[in-house]
């Protein structure tokens, strides 16, 4: 690693980030693929065939609007045969409320790593209804970075705000979430000395801190509410080293000047505010930084992993296996003025996000493989992204889609949902309550969730929702067309007819809507259901 980055930076950034119109985002969307696709001619990956169209409406529903889509909306889509669905279908979710909630919420969890309830300090939900609305109106996200950072005001009212108050509004935990929220490195691991494995430096990390030195935390005569404000005066001062206490107690202390890292540029030569003059360099279009996380967070948010590990060092980033699809789509995040649904719309319609997450298979001209040998090809599939990675939903994307495969609202009416807030919860519940991790668990994977959705009280409620809405849209007299109603719901596509026949066992005889509860909560606990194939 070079010992100081600011030259090498500027190098980098200048070959990055041209000037200069957005492309057209299809041209930038074949041009990821046809990076992608290179490196499999040079390692002689077959690629899977791209998902049915079943497969694509459920995994972009769950990734874009949190939840599985309506049966209506899957019958909708198979039956429309018109050329550009695809491409209709992601126009219309990211204009759509749930798009804004889902991305919200997940984005809020992000920034704070709690989840959107009020905690004791800041109201995480304050924050993820601030999110939607900006993503509701299309706001930029540079313009959601410059007012996160450059916030202030009540907790009980501003959403920037309360990401000051997650860290205490104080220098040092806010210059290790500025580090690692919006840039994606890891300055805050130079807090104590000099980054050991990536190129930051001490000063790096206090001169960043520097620049939230006049912020104050006022906290309410109660203690309920908190609010941030800026002072007038007031500098972030450190221990001096090596200082030991004088006569009379007091510790000598150095005052640490605002400096920008990696440029050793001092903010008090600017005549601007301090928080906005950092704002400004966290979000410019030559920071090599700010773009290329933005790209990188999304494309985790989609695919499960990032494009490329670490960001600390840009160069190094960008001879990664991915670094020319991250360098590609982080130009184009640039030119579209830091364009979000714009950079979202690029990635799914990849043929990389399209691609069906089928079994691996090495080169199909090769004999016959081992199990090593398919587990290697499996991994290298992944690796190099040509099968797409099949994961775990998370708490909320599960807690969504049961209610909307099963029509079950007797949880949800708790969930506080901005101003639709249910009147009757106290204040207490509306503030604090986590529905999704109160029915199934804090975690995507283990006994706890197993359980839940084997025994819990929501699934019970949940599948005799679901068994008395299909009765009541095709009748008493329950058969195929009650199971191909249920399978639509749950997994977005018509049973196979092995299923049918299996399902259609369940539902004989006379037990009314007992034999449609079984078949949904076969449904529910599939891998199926619980995966976003």
């Amino acid at each position: 690693m070079p010992a100081c980055i600011g030259c090498h930076v500027a190098m980098f950034c200048g070959l990055l980030f041209g000037a200069g119109p957005a492309p057209d985002l299809a041209e930038t969307t074949a041009q990821l693929d046809l990076a992608i696709e290179a490196k499999w001619l040079e390692r002689g990956i077959v690629a899977e065939g791209l998902a049915d169209d079943a497969t694509f409406l459920r995994r972009v529903w769950l990734d874009l609007a949190g939840r599985v889509p309506s049966a209506l909306v899957v019958r909708e889509f198979l039956d429309d045969r018109r050329a550009d669905k695809r491409v209709r279908l992601v126009a219309n979710l990211l204009a759509s409320e749930d798009f804004a909630e889902h991305w919200a919420r997940a984005w809020s969890i992000r920034l704070t790593e709690k989840r959107p309830i009020r905690h004791a300090v800041h109201d995480g939900h304050v924050l993820q209804m601030y999110l939607r609305d900006g993503l509701m109106n299309s706001k930029s996200y540079r313009q959601f970075t410059t007012e996160l950072i450059c916030g202030d005001g009540a907790g009980d009212a501003s959403g920037p705000a309360n990401f000051l108050l997650r860290y205490d509004a104080r220098p040092e935990p806010l210059a290790g979430a500025v580090g690692k929220h919006f840039l994606g490195t890891t300055l805050q691991c130079a807090q104590c000395h000099d980054h050991v494995f990536a190129p930051w430096k001490q000063e790096d990390f206090r001169g960043l801190a520097a620049f939230f030195g006049r912020l104050k935390m006022m906290t309410s005569d109660d203690g309920n509410l908190h609010a941030v404000v800026e002072s007038r005066r007031g500098e972030f001062q450190i221990i001096e080293p090596g200082a030991k206490p004088g006569n009379d107690g007091t510790i000598p202390m150095t005052t640490v000047v605002p400096r920008l890292p990696a440029t050793g540029m001092s903010s008090l030569l600017m005549q601007k505010p301090r928080r906005q003059r950092l704002a400004e360099w966290v979000t410019a279009s030559d920071n090599p930084w700010f773009a290329r996380h933005a790209v990188n967070s999304t494309w985790r948010e989609l695919f499960g992993t990032p494009l490329v590990a670490a960001l600390d060092d840009p160069a190094a980033a960008a001879k990664s296996d991915h670094g020319a699809v991250l360098d590609l789509l982080a130009r184009d995040f640039v030119a579209g003025d830091f364009d979000l649904k714009r950079l979202i719309r690029g990635i799914v319609l990849s043929r990389a996000y399209q691609r069906a997450a089928g079994a691996a298979s090495a080169d199909r001209r090769a004999p016959p493989a081992t199990d090593l040998d398919v587990e290697k090809a499996r991994l290298d599939k992944l690796q190099w992204l040509a099968v797409f990675p099949v994961r775990s939903l998370t708490v909320d994307q599960l807690y969504y889609s049961i209610n909307q495969a099963t029509g079950n609202r007797s949880s949800e009416e708790a969930v506080v949902e901005g101003s639709t807030a249910n009147e009757s919860l106290d204040a207490d519940d509306e503030e604090y309550s986590d529905r999704p991790v109160e029915a199934l668990g804090e975690y995507e994977v283990g006994m706890q969730r197993a359980l839940a959705l084997l025994n819990s009280p929501f699934a019970h409620e949940a599948v005799q929702s679901g068994a008395r809405i299909a009765a009541t849209m095709h009748g008493s007299r329950i058969g195929r067309a009650h199971v191909e109603w249920l399978f639509l719901a749950t997994l977005a596509r018509p049973p196979t007819k092995v299923e049918l026949k299996e399902m259609l066992e369940l539902v004989r005889g006379d037990r009314g809507t007992k034999g449609l509860e079984d078949v949904l909560w076969v449904l529910l606990n599939s891998a199926e259901f619980n995966t976003n194939h």
